[in-house]
């Protein structure tokens, strides 16, 4: 197991990596990974295995001013080096993302499974959000889930349609809300038919609200935006839109 700090046409990554084996990084104290070279912020990857952020309810993790935090990237990994899953589990604090939230990435030629996990008050807040894009690279075979416990909650903050589930083809998603748990993303303003969460925009996407206390808070939301697209939402819980 080995973690670095790679440069990049002044761009920072911070990757966390495994050979061989899964393991387990777990974080009882903030974990800061927001330092900028030349005003360039860093991007937290997890490549393969798990992390596990618990640092209390006051902890603060945080990816920088243009930060990606990318769960599962087979687009960058290094050659020879197999496609493992990768686990992200938060189970306290707020999570701040400066870009993107990613959850399985690149193009993956056999199966892998990554995923995000929210439980607790935890809370992840970035300013754009995607599953399943293969990053130019082609088809997909990516499995990505999101699943949010108790009274965690994922918000996405950016105006246009920036909350893509499944978006490239090939790739599967399944987003489930226990709890008293909440997803929300507006966008940024009311707009009728834009700010939309696109479920399935080229992949299979599904939200489960399958709580009667979770709720899915948006300003609009799209099913299956491409032919290849197919989307579903099932509700237990509350749906709130506020766009047209």
């Amino acid at each position: 197991v080995y973690w670095y700090i790679q440069s990049y046409n002044n761009d920072a990554y911070f990757t966390i990596r495994t050979i061989k084996s899964q393991f387990d990084a777990v974080f009882n104290q903030s974990l800061e990974v927001a330092y900028y070279i030349q005003s360039t912020a860093t991007s937290a990857t997890i490549q393969e295995g798990s992390l596990i952020l618990d640092g209390g309810n006051a902890a603060s993790y945080n990816v920088g001013r243009a930060g990606e935090f990318i769960i599962g990237n087979s687009y960058s990994r290094p050659s020879g080096v197999e496609v493992e899953s990768a686990v992200v589990s938060q189970r306290s604090g707020i999570l701040n993302i400066g870009a993107w939230l990613t959850v399985g990435r690149g193009s993956f030629s056999t199966a892998t499974t990554n995923s995000l996990l929210l439980s607790g008050n935890a809370v992840t807040h970035a300013l754009n959000f995607s599953t399943g894009f293969n990053a130019g690279q082609g088809l997909t075979s990516s499995s990505s889930t999101v699943t949010l416990n108790d009274s965690a909650r994922l918000i996405a903050v950016n105006q246009g349609n920036y909350f893509n589930i499944s978006e490239s083809a090939g790739s599967r998603t399944v987003i489930t809300l226990n709890g008293s748990s909440m997803l929300e993303y507006f966008g940024g303003s009311t707009t009728a038919g834009g700010n939309l969460i696109r479920v399935g925009m080229n992949g299979t996407g599904v939200i489960n609200v399958a709580s009667a206390n979770a709720v899915l808070r948006a300003n609009a939301i799209s099913f299956g935006e491409s032919d290849g697209g197919a989307g579903a939402l099932y509700l237990k819980g509350t749906l709130q839109l506020s766009g047209g």
